[in-house]
């Protein structure tokens, strides 16, 4: 009959649509935007003979055939585009796939491409900046310092769970902007020497990755196992180590998830404005000459690994000296000098 699906292209669309829009609501079933033909009704709304038949015999069926128009069409389609938007939102491969935009260059040291230029595509990184935006602000406005920085760095002090954000602004230098609370931790002091030993590194390492889709709401990924890493540890070593959200971790740094919004959004703010490193330091904790006796003697036992901290601990004086990240480079004994 004319306006009509044969059965056999009823069948079809009910197996192409049916499970589809009961599974999701972005998909609709054509039939449930009109109402459905009774077997017993007349003029548009009549089923055919063979329609009738098949009504009957599968009786808790007959409420799934539609009768279908230029309108219910055009209304199906009319949501199928209005359900685009709200899935590319939901979705940040679809909005890399449909909005790619210009690429920054690597990182320098890094291996990932860094599309910084495109992180405010991915809807956290978009709910972040409403929820953070005002303020990062009132924290760089009450600092007097510009934003972005010139230049960012960070330390971490395991066994007081403390990460310490350092900015460079370009009239006053190198000052310390604040304090986070780690909020979680896994294994003790001592660096990170093989995978699955659950232990946070230490040593001198920098943000390689900018994760906006993390499985811990946003992270910044260290570039461990660095060189030094490769030459001391046993393989394997393991990897993805991360500063991250929702205060759970094996070997990673968390913060809560509020501050690592406020953190993500300086670092790639301030990477986007002037691509280079943000070097990270991790320390068994504070090495001063107070805490150092404590530390020699947890390590006695252990020449490598108080032949590590000695080596870390210049490091940490190089820059409670001068107040400015040290420039440091990895020998071949995986120890780490100073660059004059």
């Amino acid at each position: 009959m004319k306006g009509w699906f044969s059965r056999i292209e009823r069948r079809k669309i009910q197996s192409s649509f049916g499970n589809k829009a009961a599974d999701n609501p972005r998909f609709p079933s054509p039939c449930s935007l009109r109402s459905l033909p009774s077997p017993g009704g007349r003029g548009k709304n009549r089923l055919s003979h063979w329609e009738r038949q098949d009504a009957e015999r599968h009786p808790s069926e007959g409420r799934k055939h539609c009768q279908p128009s230029f309108g219910g069409l055009l209304v199906f389609l009319g949501v199928m585009l209005l359900s685009v938007p709200s899935a590319l939102a939901d979705d940040p491969t679809l909005w890399q796939i449909t909005q790619l935009g210009p690429l920054t260059k690597p990182i320098p040291g890094s291996h990932d491409s860094a599309r910084l230029t495109t992180q405010n595509n991915y809807k956290r990184v978009r709910e972040a900046r409403k929820h953070q935006a005002q303020s990062i602000n009132r924290l760089f406005h009450r600092a007097g310092l510009a934003y972005p920085p010139k230049g960012l760095f960070l330390r971490a002090f395991k066994q007081e769970d403390i990460l310490e954000l350092w900015v460079e602004d370009r009239k006053q230098g190198w000052r310390k902007l604040k304090e986070y609370h780690i909020c979680s931790k896994s294994g003790g002091l001592g660096p990170k020497r093989r995978q699955g030993d659950g232990q946070v590194p230490e040593g001198v390492y920098h943000i390689d990755r900018y994760n906006p889709v993390s499985s811990f709401h946003l992270s910044l990924g260290l570039n461990y196992p660095n060189r030094s890493d490769r030459i001391l540890g046993q393989k394997p070593l393991g990897g993805d180590i991360f500063l991250h959200g929702s205060c759970v971790t094996i070997g990673c740094l968390p913060l809560e998830d509020k501050w690592i919004e406020e953190l993500y959004l300086i670092a790639i703010d301030t990477t986007k404005a002037k691509p280079g490193k943000i070097t990270v330091h991790l320390f068994p904790c504070r090495m001063t000459d107070a805490i150092w006796p404590k530390l020699k003697e947890a390590a006695k036992n252990d020449p490598d690994l108080l032949a590590f901290w000695q080596n870390l601990r210049t490091i940490y004086q190089a820059f409670e000296r001068s107040k400015e990240p040290p420039e440091v480079r990895i020998n071949a004994q995986g120890r780490y000098v100073l660059q004059d």
